[in-house]
This record gives structure tokens, C-alpha cells and sequence, in this order.
């Protein structure tokens, strides 16, 4: 195994699990919770395309007949692209936050007095 492949493996397993932790943890952005989700299939699909590559790597070692190395290269290829996309569709969603904020009630004045607003607003005195 050379260096390039152990680097490669190595991102490979750490990205999908960090995109999770980003998801879930962040502090600047709350996502909604099917990105939350999307998240987590990001992160099955990334390690699935991951341990295929890895499988791809060593097909002969394996005894694989070069259908099964076909079908496996199709399975990557679709698992890798399926965290790819939802991971794009994630990032590029808007962050969604929950509104915490009551509506402000009208409070009447103190001293009986009331403004309306408006073109010909009036304002009536004691």
C-alpha cells in the first residue's frame, strides 16, 4: 500500500464523519432536521464507497472474478455519488432556526395618551 493510498483512505474516512459532526455541532448554523438526517446517509454512503475502494484496491488478494470487480466499481460509483450530492444539497440549503421570538403585544401608555400612525397621524393630549 504507498503513501497516496493511505492518505487517500484516510480522508476518505474522515470527511463523511466530519461532515456529520459539522451538521450536527455547529454553532453558527442549526440545519433543519433532514439535513440532519442526509447527514448521517452522507456518512454510510462515504464510508460504503470507502471500504469498496478499499475492496477495489485488493481485488486480486481477494480472489474477485472480474464480474464481482465490475459490480463492486458500479457500487462505489454510486455510493460515492450519493454522499457527493446530498452533501452539496446540504451545504447549499439555507440554515434553518427555530423563531423564539413572541410577537410584541401593544402596551397601553401610561398617561392615557395614544398615537395612531399613518399619513394624518393625530396625537391626543390630557
Amino acid at each position: 500500500m504507498t503513501t497516496e493510498e493511505v492518505i487517500r483512505s484516510a480522508v476518505g474516512v474522515i470527511l463523511p464523519i466530519g461532515f456529520v459532526a459539522l451538521i450536527f455541532f455547529a454553532r453558527a448554523r442549526v440545519y433543519a432536521s433532514w439535513a440532519k438526517v442526509a447527514s448521517i446517509i452522507v456518512c454510510v454512503a462515504g464510508l460504503g464507497g470507502e471500504i469498496s475502494d478499499f475492496l477495489l484496491l485488493r481485488w486480486r488478494t481477494i480472489h474477485l472474478t472480474p464480474q464481482a470487480y465490475y459490480l463492486l466499481v458500479g457500487v462505489r460509483g454510486a455510493l460515492v455519488g450519493l454522499a457527493i450530492g446530498l452533501a452539496v444539497s446540504i451545504l447549499l440549503a439555507r440554515p434553518y432556526r427555530k423563531s423564539v421570538d413572541k410577537p410584541h403585544k401593544a402596551e397601553p401608555s401610561k398617561s392615557g395618551a395614544s398615537c395612531t400612525s399613518g399619513d394624518n397621524a393625530q396625537n391626543i393630549s390630557l
